[in-house]
């Protein structure tokens, strides 16, 4: 649905108002269907709408702190969380208080404008801070948060929110005129509304959280396995240059060097990725001659494929963008027990397929790590899977890259990374990290129920969250709501 309508004339009055600029921007119409509408700032309280951001400067700046500084940056499209490896930490000495409690709102008015994020806290003892580019909504009724969300996220507030900033700054600021755009009303049978939709968020946005969690775990166990501190630092020697045939310094680090010696004395000894019953191939190509008439959307349909990009797998594990792909012709499947590595750009994201509930596919720049007999064991691929994000935490793979942009993990490179033969109890722990089941029910918070469910798991909650809140929103908009049961009937 386009949601901009451009109007065939404009009165003077209009003119005067916006203190007689006649840039067109000014005047764009974003309307929708749904007639009830109102401006974001009847949701907020009248004499305290929003609180402002602190800008303490890079002298405050540390390493480590338990101050956290919640920057523009740590606020993206993709995420509903905020992104917690993406914020700085400030000097305690300056007495910062905190300005951030677990389920506050906060909306970026700079730089990149419209960009919103629920706020969860990641630990009681810190304290969080956030920048002069954001503000915190302060909303009359707490419930109503949640449904303002879902719309500051949705295309209809970015389009508003757009047409009222000034265009051709270095960095846009839209100050508080985000307090202007219209968000949809409810009528007195929608107000089931209100609890689903907060179901749904608080899913999204702990899903994120536990997955990261789970991933950090993971590291954990495998670098108390693997890593040996006496394993000693060896500069390069002429002959290993003309060896390898490259001076790219990352490849002679004394992190890289380290972690690959550790697996090369590891006890229980390493293979090649071949050895351990695995070999590569490229993604299949959606090009029209292949697929036939294909459609993508973004609201999960039941026989549609999960079209993957590998640069859609956020650093948590889990794949930020629900993209649907249905075809005409028959359409490559990733099969339980295969790996989808990103080679290019971001390189090292990693996510392991675990069952045939959604049907996932990916594209040409999509390497597949896959097992060369289907007797092998689904716990060696979640193994492999996890040993190479850990090697991406440690920043292994991004050293051993070639290339500009991120750099590229060629084939050709692959026989540098070993996989240790674990031992079966810790095998059976990053198992249960990565995939296991406990039945959620999307429309209501259940945090224990959460964290009994696997990476893979949470990955197919999120996704089929974040769809049911794209398929509501669309619906209010057109004025179009169906009743929760028929809602409840879009899930697996």
């Amino acid at each position: 649905m386009n949601d901009i309508n451009i109007p065939r004339s404009i009165c003077i009055k209009e003119i005067l108002k916006e203190n007689y600029s006649l840039s067109p921007s000014n005047y764009k119409k974003i309307s929708i269907r749904r007639d009830n509408v109102c401006e974001l700032r009847e949701y907020l309280k009248q004499q305290n709408p929003y609180t402002k951001g602190i800008e303490p400067g890079t002298f405050a700046y540390v390493e480590q702190s338990n101050i956290n500084f919640i920057r523009n940056s740590c606020i993206t499209k993709d995420n509903i969380k905020w992104r917690e490896d993406k914020a700085i930490f400030l000097n305690p000495n300056y007495d910062f208080e905190n300005q951030l409690g677990s389920a506050d709102i906060l909306l970026c008015k700079d730089a990149n404008i419209g960009d919103s994020c629920y706020f969860v806290s990641e630990n009681p003892d810190c304290k969080y801070v956030f920048s002069s580019g954001m503000v915190k909504l302060n909303f009359k009724k707490e419930a109503e948060k949640y449904f303002v969300l879902a719309f500051l996220r949705d295309n209809y507030f970015r389009l508003q929110l757009e047409s009222l900033t000034p265009k051709g700054a270095t960095i846009r600021h839209a100050n508080d005129k985000f307090m202007k755009c219209m968000i949809p009303v409810l009528k007195q049978n929608e107000e089931w509304i209100i609890a689903a939709m907060e179901g749904l968020i608080k899913n999204i946005a702990h899903c994120e959280k536990i997955c990261a969690n789970k991933l950090n775990e993971a590291c954990r166990l495998i670098d108390e396995e693997l890593f040996d501190i006496n394993c000693g630092y060896e500069k390069p020697s002429l002959s290993r240059l003309l060896a390898e045939e490259r001076l790219d310094a990352g490849l002679y680090s004394e992190n890289t060097y380290k972690t690959l010696k550790c697996v090369e004395n590891y006890i229980y000894g390493s293979a090649t990725l071949e050895d351990y019953g695995y070999r590569i191939k490229r993604g299949p190509n959606l090009q029209k001659r292949d697929l036939g008439r294909s459609i993508q959307t973004n609201i999960y349909t039941k026989d549609y494929f999960t079209l993957i990009y590998p640069s859609d797998i956020a650093v948590g594990g889990y794949i930020t963008k629900s993209v649907y792909l249905g075809a005409s012709g028959p359409v490559w499947e990733l099969g339980i027990g295969d790996i989808l590595f990103s080679a290019e750009g971001s390189v090292g994201k990693t996510f392991a397929i675990c069952s045939a509930e959604l049907k996932f596919t990916t594209n040409i720049h999509g390497m597949i790590i896959y097992p060369i007999s289907k007797k092998i064991d689904l716990s060696r691929s979640i193994l492999i899977c996890l040993y190479l994000h850990y090697l991406k935490n440690k920043g292994v793979i991004d050293q051993i890259t070639v290339g500009g942009q991120g750099g590229s993990l060629a084939v050709g490179y692959w026989d540098k990374i070993k996989i240790p033969y674990f031992p079966d109890s810790l095998i059976k722990k990053l198992t249960q990290l990565y995939n296991q089941k406990t039945d959620i029910y999307a429309f209501s918070f259940n945090e224990k129920n959460l964290k009994n469910n696997g990476i893979y798991q949470l990955n197919t909650i999120r996704l089929l969250c974040q769809s049911l809140l794209n398929i509501i929103v669309r619906d209010i908009k057109s004025d179009s709501l169906k009743t929760l049961d028929y809602y409840e009937q879009q899930t697996l």
